[in-house]
């Protein structure tokens, strides 16, 4: 292929119209066959780049779908070149660690209570919703004990 049927088939790779990518054929070393090998370089290195990316994305969906489903467990592994994405991935895990973690002190609480001991408070460091819950348990205890 030529410059040009590269480029243009670049952005369409780009703009999710084909999924693959097309390279400059080099049939030179002089200073154009370089530039061209640069290029082709650099679409692969891009590719790679947007690949990456999208199995980054594909795996939040995925573990959004089991947290739908009630399963925390899950963690985003993927890695990306992206900062924004890696930072997406970063507080979307530190999330999901602290919830399951404040979930799993509410089921050890009711374990407690399961076996009669009903003095147990949770003093777990949180806000919202989550506080509303632990404060809850701990009122719950009170109020049998």
């Amino acid at each position: 292929m030529n410059f040009k049927q590269v480029y243009l088939h670049f952005f369409k790779f780009v703009n999710k119209e084909t999924k693959d990518i097309q390279l400059i054929k080099i049939k030179s070393d002089d200073e154009f066959g370089q530039m061209g090998r640069l290029l082709n370089e650099n679409i692969l290195k891009t590719k790679t780049n947007i690949e990456d990316n999208q199995r980054l994305i594909d795996e939040v969906v995925n573990i959004s779908h089991n947290i739908d489903n009630g399963y925390l467990d899950k963690r985003i592994t993927s890695v990306s070149e992206d900062d924004t994405l890696n930072s997406l991935k970063i507080n979307f895990n530190s999330m999901l660690e602290n919830l399951q973690n404040h979930i799993e002190v509410i089921l050890a609480t009711f374990k407690e209570f399961e076996a009669n001991k009903f003095t147990t408070q949770n003093n777990i460091d949180c806000n919202g919703e989550i506080k509303d819950l632990l404060l809850g348990v701990n009122s719950l205890g009170s109020e049998i004990s």
